[in-house]
């Protein structure tokens, strides 16, 4: 008996619940306006870059290490550029279309690079920005 009680009253409890709707009142009402200088458009621009690498020395282990270095190098620097650029709110992505770039070994650890680099950095633009 006790379990059938219990069963029906476990059964019923949605039905028994006083439901009561969901209200604000003014004075905790969250104002989420954002000044224009933090807010973005939604818009992003494509800038396309070039490092020209003109007869430098470079230290490192092989090719591989010389390259990624210089590339490292470029994207901060292209990184910085874009964001002094006007309208430009922040860098999404900095990536490399293609090193074109001649490495030859002078001596061991030693290399001297000439060429460019191409980069390409995909930007957020404010809510000014063309």
């Amino acid at each position: 008996m006790k379990k059938l009680v219990l069963v029906t009253l476990i059964l019923l409890s949605p039905l028994l619940a006083k439901a009561t709707p969901y209200t604000t009142s003014p004075e905790f009402e969250l104002s989420f306006d954002i000044p224009i200088q933090f807010s973005t458009s939604g818009e992003t621009k494509t800038l396309d870059w070039g490092c020209p690498i003109d007869n430098e020395q470079v230290e490192g282990e092989n090719k591989k290490s010389v390259v990624n270095q210089l590339i490292s190098q470029c994207i901060e620097q292209v990184s910085r550029a874009a964001k002094s650029k006007p309208d430009v709110i922040a860098v999404l992505q900095a990536s490399v279309i293609a090193p074109d770039l001649a490495i030859q070994e002078e001596r061991k650890g030693l290399h001297r690079v000439n060429g460019t680099i191409f980069l390409q950095t995909i930007v957020s633009m404010n809510r000014g920005g063309k």
